[in-house]
């Protein structure tokens, strides 16, 4: 909806804090690998109630870490923003980015809880409630989008910042509802009703912690490259930072996906390692790679027989248009590899083996994605596509190393 606004700069001031908000989210979520393989295993083993101790001691972990979050972020909103915009970012573009930066984090504490819930559902087994928080939190936040953006139904309208107070508003729904299927059990596999958050405790937490480590090591190394490698798009300017939103919203529909491969395989090779049966947890990593690969070839074929027609949907501007029109068929590219890696990771993570996939970060994103973005993504070179490019070769390489490590087959004895 932000790409209806007139002009480049709407878009383009989104396409500054987001990936910086997506980072921090990331370097959270690595402590909920943590709780995913330890619900998993538990369950597995069949005992309930150091599953609730995982729970409990997760969502005690994310009040924590939230609040001082949002804290500084608020705080530190203007600094942040100028720092990693650069001097090619007009000063209106700065302020909406601004606006919608301080909205977004400041409903972080209750992002964190939402993750941390969802972490412990999924380990147990259960997709679908977290599946329909997530339904409702988008709903939600269409409408208030269409609210608060545009100034409908008597609502004032905020533009760009208003898309940040919905998706602010959004993630309290999508906390309140999770904590709501936890305490009541909804989902049939895993209960914590709130008085049990006691049972959260210091082993619990370390386990955590151990498991979570080389997890957060690899966020922290990614990210750091991440915002670096968009630290080159900056530089091309307003309107190649716009179509490059473009083409991240669009591959955000392979994914997200791909995402709830990385959950489906991480929550098999968990619960079947602890009951004690390697063989199945293989072939369930495999079978959940297969079917994500063939299912996101489907999404490759659109982008590349229909690049301009799909970027046309969230935009109108010929200049983003072109851009994010050559983007999207390296993305076609990118997709199978990023499906595949996402789903290998997944499986290993599950198992407790967070080494692996930090070893293929490590060589992905700092040996390839950094340094090429700076010299393929050059306006004399390739420019934005070139950049995709870089990511492509990234997400390769990490898909080659990790089959190597799924084939040796040492994450099958992990102990967590």
């Amino acid at each position: 909806m932000v790409g209806l606004l007139p002009g480049a700069g709407p878009l383009a001031a989104c396409g500054i804090v987001g990936p910086i908000l997506w980072s921090i989210t990331v370097l959270f979520t690595v402590f909920t690998v943590g709780t995913t393989a330890l619900v998993a295993r538990a369950k597995g083993e069949g005992d309930e109630g150091k599953a609730r101790s995982a729970v409990a001691s997760a969502l005690v972990l994310a009040g924590l870490l939230g609040l001082p979050v949002a804290l500084a972020g608020i705080a530190a909103a203007r600094p942040i923003v100028d720092t990693f915009a650069g001097e090619n970012v007009p000063a209106e573009v700065r302020a909406m980015a601004v606006g919608y930066f301080r909205f977004t984090i400041a409903a972080f504490p209750f992002d964190f809880l939402a993750l941390a819930a969802m972490a412990a559902l999924r380990g147990s087994g259960d997709t679908k409630t977290p599946m329909l928080a997530t339904l409702g939190a988008n709903l939600f936040n269409v409408l208030g989008n269409w609210l608060l953006i545009y100034g409908n139904a008597g609502f004032p309208r905020l533009g760009v910042p208003g898309a940040g107070l919905a998706t602010a508003l959004a993630g309290v729904l999508e906390a309140g509802y999770l904590l709501l299927a936890l305490e009541r059990g909804w989902g049939g596999r895993l209960r914590l009703p709130f008085r049990e958050l006691r049972r959260a405790s210091g082993p619990t937490l370390r386990s955590l912690l151990r498991v979570s480590g080389p997890s957060g090591l690899e966020a922290v190394l990614f990210h750091a490259a991440f915002l670096l490698y968009q630290r080159a798009v900056f530089a091309l300017g307003e309107t190649a930072i716009a179509a490059h939103r473009v083409a991240i919203t669009l591959e955000s529909v392979a994914f997200m996906p791909a995402y709830g491969f990385h959950i489906a395989a991480a929550t098999l090779s968990g619960q079947m390692l602890g009951a004690r049966n390697p063989a199945l947890a293989s072939r369930g990593v495999v079978e959940t790679a297969r079917i994500g690969t063939s299912v996101m070839g489907l999404v490759s074929l659109a982008f590349l027989a229909f690049p301009t027609t799909l970027a046309s949907l969230f935009h109108s501007e010929a200049g983003v248009l072109a851009i994010s029109g050559r983007c999207l068929p390296v993305a076609a590219v990118e997709i199978p590899f990023l499906t595949l890696a996402f789903a290998l990771s997944g499986g290993l993570r599950g198992a407790g083996e967070t080494r692996g996939p930090l070893f293929a970060t490590l060589v992905g994103a700092w040996g390839l994605r950094v340094p090429l973005s700076y010299l393929l993504g050059s306006p004399g070179v390739l420019g934005l596509p070139g950049i995709w490019v870089a990511t492509t070769l990234d997400w390769g390489t990490r898909c080659l190393l990790l089959v190597g490590l799924f084939r040796r087959g040492k994450w099958k004895d992990v102990r967590i």
